[in-house]
């Protein structure tokens, strides 16, 4: 998955591009700061809270959302190669299953 910048109706958008060059969805770019690979950890936050997240290789996903709790994304939510909205706090080892998790922030 490729992420691609520019500017569509007076707007930036990032969209993702998969290995075809098929575009797979738009992210308002005026809300996504930055993006980047990460390492799921059971005791580790992330730096910064992700608004939305990917995955390269579908599979389930344990999160810790922004209120605390814990939630275990199943696989068919988690179309490898698309952007989707869950915002959260901590990707979570134990239990996911997804690789190359990528978050949004």
């Amino acid at each position: 998955m490729t992420v691609v910048s520019g500017v569509y109706n007076n707007k930036a958008k990032q969209v993702a591009v998969d290995a075809n060059g098929n575009v797979q969805t738009a992210v308002a770019g005026t809300n996504v700061k930055g993006f980047g690979k990460v390492t799921p950890s059971d005791t580790t936050d992330l730096a910064t809270p992700a608004i939305a997240i990917a995955v390269e290789v579908s599979g389930a996903l344990s999160v810790v959302k922004l209120d605390g709790t814990t939630e275990l994304i199943p696989a068919v939510l988690l179309p490898a190669g698309v952007i989707l909205p869950f915002p959260v706090k901590r990707i979570r080892a134990t239990g996911t299953t997804a690789s190359g998790v990528w978050v949004f922030n």
